[in-house]
């Protein structure tokens, strides 16, 4: 039984190697090139001054969560601080 290996002229096995090469500094510039993750910016004076805060937020539960939503936010220790019904529920929380 006869195998068949495909010959490469010098020139083609010279681009293989170079492509293989190039790729793998390619990848590990990409690894080396990976934003570290950011941590979280501290609000300015001017946000303070508007109201803003760290742990304050803005949530419209979902239509069909409308009827469960006040007892997740009880079980989840949520802090409602309004509700606004006629925005559809959109409400202020505010987490621990």
């Amino acid at each position: 039984m006869k195998i068949f290996l495909p010959t490469l002229r010098p020139s083609r096995l010279l681009l293989v190697a170079m492509l293989a090469v190039a790729s793998v500094a390619q990848a590990q510039n990409f690894a080396d090139a990976s934003p570290a993750p950011a941590a979280p910016a501290a609000l300015t004076a001017q946000e303070l001054g508007q109201g803003f805060s760290d742990r304050v937020l803005l949530a419209k539960p979902r239509a069909e969560h409308r009827a469960t939503v006040d007892a997740a936010e009880t079980r989840e220790r949520v802090r409602v601080r309004r509700t606004f019904a006629r925005f559809g529920d959109v409400r202020v929380i505010e987490l621990e």
